[in-house]
């Protein structure tokens, strides 16, 4: 954990890709975090496996600021 906090301080993108069986249901979740200025955004992305062909109809994604990097991660987590 430490070497990826280190990275997201130095300003760089880190994210990762998993999927998710929701009530039956495959999902793609992506994440991804960036330090800008004194900020931490987050970028999460969700949509059901069966929909990637149409995801601007299907896909959600939400951007988040956090002020640090351990309510950004939290955000993540919960």
């Amino acid at each position: 954990m430490n070497k990826l906090i280190e990275s997201i301080e130095r300003g760089k993108v880190r994210g990762i890709e998993e999927y998710k069986l929701i009530d039956g249901e495959r999902y793609c979740y992506q994440y991804a975090l960036k330090k800008i200025a004194n900020k931490y955004v987050t970028y999460l992305f969700f949509i059901p496996e069966s929909k990637m062909d149409v995801m601007e109809d299907y896909g959600s994604e939400e951007i988040k600021e956090f002020f640090s990097i351990t309510d950004a991660i939290n955000y993540f987590t919960s």
